[in-house]
């Protein structure tokens, strides 16, 4: 009996996650064309109401689409393809009036989103010193976060540092012969 019970909360907490995912559309949003098989069978739709018949199925639709003949589909094609024009014309004029609203502010806008990614960038490079999250060996690792990659990058620094400082004596020394 328990177990019955823990199915049927475990089934409701899903349903709940589920509904609660959809999303809210706005009213004001365009809404894509009709397709010319859904023109057709709003239009047989149509007609059936001011009949008074039954309502007609979509298998029942379909049939008739298919025993239609391809001018009659033409037609609904080709007020398809005048919709679908239409709603692109008014797709570029939308944006266009939201480009417009956003030139004054968008420069303001790239330099917040300029200074938060490089804020961003400094604070995700943050030094562990637990030891390599990769969990490979001392060899191999190069996370660079890990307390083992740090230390082996301060002595790789380290030894270019005396590099550069040997080179440096070298070249002055050679300067200095160069010159007696």
């Amino acid at each position: 009996m328990n177990n019955s019970k823990s199915k049927s909360k475990r089934a409701k907490s899903t349903s709940k996650k589920r509904r609660s995912k959809s999303k809210r559309k706005d009213e004001d949003e365009l809404k894509r064309p009709l397709n010319s098989f859904l023109l057709f069978s709003q239009d047989i739709r149509e007609e059936n109401e001011k009949e008074g018949g039954d309502p007609i199925t979509v298998q029942e639709l379909s049939k008739k689409w298919k025993k239609l003949s391809s001018s009659k589909k033409k037609m609904y094609q080709e007020r398809y393809e005048k919709n679908r024009k239409e709603y692109e014309n008014e797709i570029i004029k939308s944006q266009r009036k939201k480009k417009d609203l956003s030139d004054s502010d968008s420069d303001e806008e790239e330099q917040e989103k300029i200074n938060t990614n490089k804020k961003s960038k400094s604070k995700s490079k943050k030094k562990s010193s637990r030891g390599c999250s990769n969990k490979m060996s001392k060899k191999k690792c190069d996370c660079g976060e890990c307390s083992i990659c740090l230390e082996r990058e301060k002595k790789e620094k380290e030894i270019e540092n005396e590099e550069e400082n040997e080179n440096e004596e070298e070249d002055e020394e050679n300067n200095e012969k160069n010159k007696k």
